[in-house]
């Protein structure tokens, strides 16, 4: 029996016969049956391509959620021509004026700190041009958001301040280091910068901070592949006078780059010390030390504990790295004789006890006591 065509999803299905073959009607000529299999392997064609477009989609999505921050930025600030307002680049992403000398620190003094407001809160009003959609737009503010979980920084809708940052997608990733004084642009350009990341670093940037390869104390924990290093960027591995805020250097910390950072040849520009097999550069990403030296650095004092559920919220996976100063375990209570003044005194009765041989028994025995009541007294204490 034959069965009309009818409509799924938008597409003529033919129903075909309990047979193998297309079923015959006299009112269906052989030209409009091969005509509506045509049209239904186009379609089925077009479904395929979709698909595999979107497979490549997501791929392309989930390699750049695997690069390091550093990568990212690199990726998206190389052979990048940038516009004649935009300013000059130095370490690949910190932007400096133009009549700048591009070796100087553009953050040294307190100057360049965002001030404190009397409630105990440093807030940062910002701008975010409309240049993002609305996925970019949720990325953004989560980054924006991050710093009120763990740290006395809130990033504040700008309403007339005279000092803000301007979120904007330029040419590349880049942000002054600092309070620059009316609007400053952190650039994100929505080709390759819009990750959490990205965001977090230069936000970083913003506040204050310069890259960790750049820290004072960096020749101590990586060596600088100079051979390795691309002709005429020698200058984006100078050392700067940091404060480093009392923390050791931080292989993980979001400002730290990759390891073959303008490598003219692939192979390592930094080599850590003393493993040179240590995993760095690596970071998705704010990690402890990062944090810890922000509320330092702005003596965010209220700010020790991180709201578990924000943290879910703000970082992914709530991962360690987005913990502040998290509680320390109780101290172990001291060992009295370990601080006690007499403390000498009392060993030096027991080595006595115990290299001595004497041979009176009841002196032995008294002066045994006599230390075991002495020990008692000092548990006492």
């Amino acid at each position: 029996m034959w069965r009309k065509p009818y409509l799924v999803s938008g597409l003529h299905v033919l129903l075909v016969c309990d047979g193998n073959d297309w079923c015959e009607d006299p009112t269906v000529t052989l030209t409009a049956s091969s005509r509506l299999r045509t049209r239904l392997v186009n379609v089925m064609s077009v479904w395929k391509v979709i698909v595999s477009a979107l497979a490549l989609l997501l791929c392309s999505v989930t390699a750049h959620d695997e690069l390091s921050v550093g990568e990212l930025i690199e990726r998206a600030n190389v052979n990048v021509r940038r516009d004649a307002d935009e300013p000059d680049l130095v370490e690949g992403d910190i932007a400096v004026p133009k009549d700048t000398e591009r070796n100087a620190d553009p953050c040294t003094s307190n100057g360049c700190m965002w001030p404190k407001s009397t409630d105990g809160k440093v807030y940062v009003p910002y701008v975010i041009l409309n240049h993002y959609s609305s996925n970019e737009l949720q990325v953004i503010q989560r980054g924006l958001d991050s710093f009120a979980s763990f740290s006395c920084i809130r990033f504040v809708r700008r309403s007339n301040q005279r000092d803000y940052i301007s979120i904007e997608s330029r040419n590349g990733c880049y942000s002054y280091v600092g309070r620059r004084g009316y609007g400053q642009t952190v650039s994100l350009a929505r080709s390759g910068c819009v990750y959490h990341k990205t965001v977090q670093h230069e936000l970083l940037h913003a506040l204050g901070f310069n890259h960790e390869q750049t820290r004072s104390d960096r020749d101590t924990y990586i060596r600088v592949g100079w051979e390795n290093i691309q002709s005429g960027m020698e200058h984006n591995f100078n050392k700067i006078a940091t404060l480093n805020q009392g923390t050791v250097y931080d292989y993980n910390s979001v400002m730290q780059y990759h390891r073959t950072a303008f490598s003219k040849n692939g192979q390592p520009t930094m080599i850590p010390i003393p493993n040179p097999n240590v995993s760095f550069g690596q970071a998705t990403q704010m990690s402890q030390n990062d944090i810890t030296r922000l509320n330092r650095l702005y003596k965010c004092s209220h700010y020790r504990m991180l709201d578990v559920s924000k943290a879910r919220k703000n970082c992914p996976r709530a991962q360690r790295s987005c913990l502040e100063d998290t509680p320390a375990p109780p101290p172990i209570p001291p060992n009295p004789e370990s601080t006690l003044p007499h403390l000498h005194s009392y060993r030096a009765d027991l080595k006595n006890l115990q290299a001595g041989i004497l041979k009176d028994g009841d002196q032995k025995k008294d002066r045994e006591l006599s230390f075991t009541a002495r020990s008692a007294a000092l548990d006492a204490s």
